[in-house]
């Protein structure tokens, strides 16, 4: 009889070890977790729902709390990413934090449901919840910090360029043009809620191609009648004068690039500009390519930080005090011009 319960309870405890370790492997909750088990185990139902499709840099839930790591993200930034959804867990009640609720849609969602409710990749969801809600800051952190460096490996120094409405109010300012080329560009991506970040502003070759046709248009316009905006400060004397070209080279450059050009770009903008102004016979030509090859240049012109807006260029009328917009706004408006657009204002708001 002995021999029967002892045989029994063996039986017992071997079929609730085996149980016991069948739910430890499906991910039921209450299973030991790491940054192991969320890299191995938990990230890869993440991105089997296509969480990340939306919850990236350039995502249409760019502007929330969570971003997914790059695709070719490495074991240490994707255990990393794990721990750093932290702020998503209600400490006094896991079961209610939004990392739990949200893709499940236990409450609203705008991507709708990716994990559904009760399922094992549900279990593995809740099992990781519950290590971090469990888990305090500062025990995180030194999880965290023993992974070592896992920010993304690349260039510490970017050149940011222009946003569109940036580069539309450089040249606005720089060459009194008011047609907003960048309108026409190719249209800018959201990152993060902004069109601005430094570290996703990329250069595709068609924004490169339109940045030179812009460049071309508007050095030509600047100069299509002559210096109407009177871009070019001294009077030259001949196609070969080279103390003119210099001063202008130098004073268009300072307003560009907000600093002074070194010896080194003056002299080839200098040999630019007369290049181009012996072969066409034409001074100003030569001020023209000029223009064209500081607006494509990687020192870019930066955005003019400037009261322009508020306040017309000498010699431009105001209309209601507000500068009247005109591409060659260096000519003085008529008072009948202005009389004119107060009306149409007006009538606009009627």
């Amino acid at each position: 009889m002995n021999v029967r319960v002892a045989g029994s309870l063996l039986a017992v405890i071997g079929f609730v070890a085996i149980s016991s370790g069948t739910r430890a492997q499906s991910g039921a909750p209450g299973a030991p977790a790491d940054p192991a088990f969320f890299a191995t185990r938990l990230y890869p139902v993440l991105q089997e729902a296509r969480c990340s499709g939306c919850h990236a840099q350039d995502g249409v839930a760019s502007a929330t709390r969570l971003h997914f790591p790059a695709k070719d993200a490495t074991q240490a930034q994707i255990e990393d990413f794990g721990l750093s959804l932290s702020p998503l867990v209600d400490r006094s009640n896991w079961a209610g934090s939004l990392l739990l609720k949200k893709p499940t849609k236990a409450i609203p969602h705008t991507g709708g449901e990716r994990i559904h409710p009760g399922s094992d990749e549900e279990k593995l969801l809740a099992q990781w919840v519950q290590y971090l809600a469990s888990t305090s800051d500062e025990q995180l952190a030194a999880v965290r910090k023993s992974l070592g460096d896992t920010s993304d490996a690349g260039p510490k120094e970017l050149v940011r360029r222009l946003t569109h409405s940036q580069y539309n109010n450089t040249v606005r300012d720089l060459l009194g043009d008011y047609s907003q080329p960048a309108n026409r560009f190719p249209e800018e991506d959201f990152v993060d809620g902004f069109k601005n970040q430094l570290t996703a502003q990329g250069m595709p070759p068609l924004l490169v191609e339109t940045y030179s046709t812009s460049a071309d248009k508007l050095a030509l316009n600047a100069f299509r009648i002559g210096d109407v905006n009177g871009l070019v400060p001294c009077k030259a004397a001949s196609v070969a004068d080279d103390k003119c070209r210099d001063t202008f080279i130098r004073q268009f450059g300072l307003k560009a690039f907000r600093r002074p050009l070194t010896e080194d770009e003056l002299r080839r903008y200098g040999v630019l500009f007369s290049a181009q102004a012996k072969t066409t016979r034409k001074f100003l030509q030569g001020a023209r390519v000029v223009v064209e090859a500081m607006l494509q240049s990687t020192s870019r012109p930066a955005p003019m930080e400037s009261s322009s807006i508020t306040t017309p260029p000498a010699g431009c009328r105001t209309c209601s005090g507000t500068p009247c917009r005109m591409r060659r706004c260096s000519r003085p408006l008529r008072k009948a011009s202005c009389t004119r657009r107060k009306a149409a204002s007006k009538r606009r708001a009627a």
